[in-house]
């Protein structure tokens, strides 16, 4: 009895020194020399259950108690959050074709309501607070529109004009989850106009800051200046509710132009921040920016040179040599996922979207080319909800041609579209890889 409890504890030891598909600080790859140690100790667990048949007499029946009682008693390592230096190695990715993934379940749209009140143009961002979606029109309109869990649309936040609580240009909108409030980046006055989820006036915070975005923390606000060095050296700024700059920090070393894009994603617990031209994603927290996915794009890195070069040479050098650059970035507890550009030479794309599980570190990289230009809304996954859910805004004209090409994206659409339409809600149901 005392050389079978022996036996047990060496293969328990032996198992789990087995290498789990996760990620550790210092090593972010599955190496060779991880697999020769897999391959070791399964060897070893061979030779030590022959010891158990040779030795002890045990016969084959006897020998399957003894395996399943221990498997069942080894505990397994799952990884459930990647490192905040998480390197990836892009090119050592796998990359498989999009339409030849299977990490999709299903699709479901949600059309939204299509009126005079309420009509839509092609530059949009979403968000959700409650169920209901928040969509801004940051090129026709300049303000957010509301809609149901359903569909519907319910009113209208902000106004364009010269008015008392009037402005001129909306260049970000924010959610206050808690206080239930929606606010705007209200450019050239410098200010965040606040609103009620009714559109309804709350107030407005002087900035003084020419920011391109922004986003909201407890009890303070991050904004971004982007590249804007003749304001500042330091592109991101934290100030209070009342508009007082707590501090500034993370550097400009570049002599590029500034940039509108949406740079921030805001999840449960951190402010999430990206920028073109980089290949790191931060996290910011208590006045800093700290790496948290960090990319080596091999011969399409970014060159440091372009930094210190006017911004059309720069441009210029990139269209020639070719670059990758992170357009989106958004995630929940289970999943992470990149929409990441490819510009190759002679200007030729190719789109590659980048899904992580956090839960085991699997990564996949979906590619598709320029030519598949209705793809362009799946670079504009706005968030992964709780139900591991991709949520983006799909147009009816590249709606049209993606069913007509692929039947997957039909899902439940069962009526005709319109392209005079407004834009769909799109959802599609991640599965485990």
């Amino acid at each position: 009895m005392n050389n079978v409890l022996i036996l047990y504890l060496l293969l328990w030891r032996q198992l789990n020194e087995v290498p789990h598909h996760r990620r550790s600080k210092g090593d972010k790859t599955l190496t060779i020399n991880y697999i020769r140690k897999g391959f070791f100790s399964v060897f070893t667990c061979f030779f030590y259950f022959r010891i158990i048949q040779t030795k002890l007499k045990m016969n084959k029946y006897q020998i399957l108690f003894f395996v399943l009682f221990f498997v069942c008693s080894c505990n397994s390592t799952t990884v459930t959050q990647l490192t905040s230096e998480h390197e990836i190695n892009f090119d050592a990715l796998p990359t498989i074709d999009f339409f030849s993934a299977d990490i999709f379940s299903q699709i479901e749209y949600l059309p939204l309501e299509t009126t005079e009140d309420c009509l839509l143009s092609d530059a949009l961002r979403l968000k959700m607070l409650d169920n209901d979606f928040y969509i801004l029109d940051y090129k026709a309109h300049h303000k957010v529109f509301r809609f149901s869990s359903a569909g519907q649309f319910l009113n209208t936040i902000g106004q364009r004009g010269k008015g008392p609580h009037e402005y001129t240009h909306v260049m970000d909108f924010a959610i206050d989850t808690e206080d239930k409030s929606i606010d705007l980046l209200i450019e050239p006055q410098s200010k965040i106009f606040r609103y009620h989820t009714d559109g309804s006036w709350v107030g407005e915070i002087n900035t003084n800051i020419p920011a391109q975005s922004f986003a909201k923390m407890k009890g303070c606000y991050v904004l971004n200046i982007s590249y804007s060095n003749y304001f500042s050296k330091e592109r991101l700024y934290k100030i209070d509710e009342q508009g007082q700059i707590i501090t500034k920090f993370h550097p400009i070393t570049t002599k590029l132009v500034s940039l509108t894009e949406p740079n921030f994603f805001q999840t449960d617990t951190s402010i999430i921040f990206h920028e073109s031209f980089s290949n790191i994603v931060y996290e910011v927290s208590s006045g800093e920016a700290h790496p948290l996915y960090q990319f080596d794009f091999g011969e399409y890195d970014i060159p440091s040179t372009i930094h210190e070069m006017e911004s059309l040479k720069a441009l210029d050098l990139l269209n020639q040599r070719g670059m990758r650059t992170i357009l989106r970035f958004c995630e929940n507890k289970k999943f992470a996922h990149f929409a990441i550009q490819q510009q190759q030479e002679q200007h030729a794309l190719i789109y590659n979207y980048l899904f992580i599980n956090k839960e085991n570190g699997h990564c996949v990289i979906l590619q598709v080319s320029s030519e598949n230009s209705d793809f362009a809304a799946f670079g504009h996954v706005a968030m992964i909800t709780e139900n591991d859910e991709l949520v983006f805004l799909v147009h009816p004209y590249n709606l049209v041609d993606l069913i007509e090409k692929y039947s997957f994206f039909k899902g439940n659409i069962s009526t005709s579209i319109n392209e005079d339409m407004n834009p769909f809600i799109a959802k599609i149901k991640l599965k485990p890889f």
